[in-house]
């Protein structure tokens, strides 16, 4: 049998997903921990980014952070490498939809 945790090992790599607190974010937040990963929950909601790094194994950071302002995302940048040294991985998850689950998949266009 394959041992999946061998081939995806993120031992010691830096992971940043935006919109780490909402629906998928979460999910793919843990996923990357439990692989071993220093994640940073990047969320526009401090208390949700927050409660979200808590649950995490790892040393996790949340980190408050509006994606359509380029000083915040330098900012984040600066911040990670100062905490971890590096950034492995960027997952871009942060979505423009309401939390309203039953009104995710609206179209975008009104």
């Amino acid at each position: 049998m394959t041992d999946y945790r061998a081939l995806f090992d993120l031992t010691g790599r830096t992971a940043i997903v935006t919109g780490g607190a909402g629906i998928l974010g979460k999910h793919f937040c843990q996923g990357l921990a439990q692989f071993g990963a220093n994640v940073v929950v990047a969320d526009r909601q401090k208390q949700a980014a927050e409660e979200t790094a808590h649950a995490l194994p790892g040393k996790p950071l949340a980190y408050v952070l509006d994606i359509t302002q380029e000083e915040d995302v330098q900012r984040l940048a600066e911040h990670v490498v100062r905490e971890y040294g590096r950034i492995d991985i960027l997952h871009n998850n942060a979505a423009a939809k309401p939390a309203d689950l039953a009104r995710f998949f609206d179209p975008v266009e009104r």
